[in-house]
């Protein structure tokens, strides 16, 4: 199921709550920011982001998804990324919305197409309640790039 959220909402909210956590462009998180300053403006450019929950496994990704909120109440969940060399700067948000990642038998696998990686890894198990990652592709390197965990 896909909902739409407005991204001046979402801008207002990370721009407030980094500010009240001591962030700003001068910190070392700077180009932490920077990324994230990125990645809002693009989702502006389109006034939307596109979130899609999950709850059953394995879930592969499609065109439209760019926020996954995985719900693993209930079992593992495996995401099952494109292939890199068709989505070249293509931004993937996952997240655990349900707590339960770091449950034995609840976490979420992000496991990439072929012979893909994340990061020079065949696949990556996020094992943090409420945890999110943030993924770009590299294109024609057939490699997925983390640039934000939380």
């Amino acid at each position: 199921m896909s909902s739409f959220i407005k991204s001046s909402h979402v801008l207002n909210h990370f721009s407030t709550a980094l500010k009240e956590h001591g962030f700003s462009s001068q910190s070392p998180f700077g180009s932490l920011l920077r990324i994230r300053q990125m990645i809002v403006e693009a989702i502006v450019a389109n006034n939307i982001w596109n979130v899609t929950d999950v709850s059953s496994t394995p879930y592969t990704v499609v065109e439209a998804d760019f926020v996954i909120l995985v719900d693993t109440s209930s079992a593992a969940i495996e995401v099952d990324l494109p292939a890199a060399s068709e989505q070249a700067g293509r931004v993937l948000i996952i997240k655990d919305v349900s707590g339960n990642a770091a449950t034995a038998g609840r976490n979420i696998t992000i496991d990439p197409d072929g012979s893909d990686t994340i990061d020079d890894m065949s696949s990556v198990s996020m094992r943090v309640d409420f945890g999110a990652i943030a993924l770009i592709s590299g294109g024609a390197s057939n490699e997925w790039h983390t640039i934000m965990l939380v």
